[in-house]
This record gives C-alpha cells, structure tokens and sequence, in this order.
C-alpha cells in the first residue's frame, strides 16, 4: 500500500510540472521515469508514465535498499529478490526513447480526441431527437 502510495504522488508532481518535452527523473525507488503529456479538447486531461529503467548506479547499496523497504514498509528480502527486475538503457537508449514518450502519448491524444469528437457527434442528434 505504501508504495503504491508513493508511486501516486509521484506521478502527481510529474502531472505538475510545466515542462512540456518528457525528461527521465528519478522516482522514490531511485529508478528513471518520464511522462508524456495526453490534451483532449486543448486541456491536458492525462499523461503516460514510462518508468523502471534503471540509472547508472543501479543497483542500490545495501544501506539504500534498507531505507527504500523501511520508507515502503516492505521486507528488504522482496527488494533483494526484484532488484534486478529492471530494464538498463544506455545514454544513448535513453536518448532514443525520450521522444517515443510524447508520440505514444499524442497516439492517445488523437484517440481521446476522436471519441471526444464522436460523444459531442452524438449529443448533437439526441438534442435534435428531442425538438
């Protein structure tokens, strides 16, 4: 519960932040994430999280694993067993994905849109169903 928690509140800062092209930052696991933004109707309504990549000092030190598993209330035997569950993207990777970050989340855009669209599409007949 408290990592879910955690993972929340960070995506709520992410959703917070005015910048507009996606950059890798750290979550309170210590992994790389980044967020694409997803507007519908000029207003950003959503926003596409890609995470778990791990950063050049991966994995963490003894003494990091002991505070993440106090700090999410979780044994730091479930950290040991999933700390290399992770993906490993060089400079470069990191890179070449950033931009994919914003496509896909424009790929939703225009399928939000689309229905956004259609609803409004389809409230117009009703009304005029009603006269």
């Amino acid at each position: 519960p408290e990592a879910r928690k955690r993972c929340i509140e960070r995506w709520a800062q992410m959703a917070q932040d005015p910048t507009l092209t996606p950059r890798f930052r750290p979550s309170h696991l210590g992994l790389l994430c980044a967020r694409g933004l997803i507007p519908v109707a000029n207003e950003i309504r959503a926003m596409l999280v890609v995470g778990g990549i791990a950063p050049p000092d991966w994995p963490p030190s003894e003494e990091e694993l002991q505070r993440i598993a106090s700090d999410l209330d979780v044994p730091i035997e479930n950290l040991r067993q999933h700390v290399h569950e992770v993906y490993h993207l060089t400079p470069a990777e990191q890179a070449r994905v950033l931009p994919f970050v914003q496509r896909i989340a424009d790929i939703f855009a225009h399928i939000a849109k689309e229905r956004y669209d259609l609803f409004g599409r389809l409230q117009r007949i009703a009304q005029i169903s009603q006269l």
